[in-house]
C-alpha cells in the first residue's frame, strides 16, 4: 500500500505541473517550473500531457516582440516574402502600415541572433462567437524549420490573445498546406468550419 500511494502522489504531481502553452515566455520556454525539471517521460504521461511539455530538442533561446519601427517591419520582409512572393519590398513598409491603420494587423518576430520567424496577425470580433486573434501569416526561414521556431512563435500568440481576452485563436490556410496543418492539428487547433470564397 505505501508503495501504491507514492505512486498515486507521483502521478498526480504529474498532472498538477503540466506547462500551460497560455502561460507562455518565450524567453523562459526551456526552463519549465522547478517542480516539472526533474520530470522525464514514461508510459504514465498521456498525449496530452507530451503536447505541452516542448521537446529538449526544440530548446532554443529567443526573444518575440511585436514590429514598431520602419526598421523593424522592413526586417520582417524576407521571411514574409518566402510565403507571399508577389509582396515586393519596396511596397511592403506601406502596405503593413496601412493594414494596421485600417485592420489591426501586427507583426511579431522571432529572434535567435537573426530573426528566424515572423508572424502576420490581428485581434477582431464576430457577432456570434465574440473576440479572437486570427493569425494571417505564420512562416519559419526556409534554412530554419524543424527547430521549434514556429512552435514557440504560435505558443506566443496563444498566449498574446488570452492577454487580449479573445476566446479563440484562429486561422485561414490553403488547402494544399498539408504539412502546416499537422502542425496546427499537433498544436490542438480543431477543423471547425470551411473557408469559400470567389473572385472578383
Amino acid at each position: 500500500m505505501p508503495h501504491d500511494k507514492a505512486n498515486f502522489r507521483a502521478l498526480q504531481r504529474r498532472t498538477e505541473n503540466r506547462w500551460d502553452p497560455l502561460q507562455y515566455n518565450a524567453n523562459q520556454a526551456c526552463r519549465p517550473p522547478a517542480a516539472q525539471q526533474s520530470l522525464k517521460p514514461t508510459p504514465l504521461r498521456d498525449a496530452a500531457q507530451l503536447r505541452r511539455w516542448p521537446p529538449r530538442k526544440a530548446c532554443v533561446t529567443v526573444i518575440i516582440q511585436v514590429a514598431q519601427s520602419s526598421k523593424e517591419i522592413a526586417a520582417c520582409h524576407p521571411i514574409i516574402h518566402e510565403l507571399r512572393p508577389h509582396l515586393q519590398e519596396k511596397d511592403f513598409l506601406n502596405t503593413i502600415n496601412r493594414l494596421s491603420q485600417t485592420t489591426g494587423f501586427r507583426l511579431a518576430y522571432l529572434i535567435d541572433e537573426d530573426i528566424k520567424a515572423v508572424a502576420g496577425y490581428r485581434i477582431s470580433e464576430w457577432l456570434h462567437s465574440g473576440k479572437y486573434l486570427e493569425i494571417e501569416d505564420l512562416i519559419t526561414r526556409q534554412t530554419e524549420r524543424s527547430k521549434g521556431y514556429g512552435d514557440h512563435l504560435f505558443n506566443w500568440l496563444a498566449a498574446e490573445a488570452k492577454r487580449e481576452g479573445c476566446r479563440q485563436l484562429r486561422l485561414v490556410s490553403g488547402v494544399k498546406r498539408t504539412d502546416a496543418h499537422r502542425f496546427y492539428f499537433r498544436k490542438g487547433m480543431v477543423h471547425e468550419a470551411n473557408y469559400f470564397s470567389i473572385d472578383l
